[in-house]
């Protein structure tokens, strides 16, 4: 077997960690934007990338960029939690003004008939 033939696996295993990295930036990206179905759809494709990623141990050589690359999928995880969170509020801040809207309307409706 040749050193190239060799090195591989473990470039496959970078070029699996890399995409899943790619999908978590992309993720992040469509959250920023608002675009909530990108994100979506980018989490479907992501997941089972992890999946399959993390059945199979890390090697030795493998530990550091692993941990690195975990630490930034939690960080981009957890904005986009919180800004799925500001838009959670913004939306109910909206069906909230939306229902006083229709609830005037309604009583204008009763008192105007």
């Amino acid at each position: 077997m040749s050193v190239a033939n060799s090195k591989q696996p473990g470039v496959q295993r970078h070029q699996e960690l890399c995409l899943i990295l790619e999908l978590s930036n992309a993720m992040l990206e469509a959250s920023l934007a608002g675009d909530w179905d990108a994100l979506i759809e980018h989490e479907a494709k992501r997941r089972p990338c992890m999946e399959a990623y993390f059945q199979t141990g890390v090697t030795g050589h493998e530990v550091m960029d692993v941990v690195e690359a975990v630490r930034r999928i939690i960080e981009i995880d957890q904005q986009i939690v919180a800004l799925s969170t500001v838009r959670q509020d913004f939306i109910a801040a909206e069906l909230r003004n939306f229902n006083l809207v229709k609830t005037a309307v309604d009583a204008y409706s009763q008192n105007a008939g």
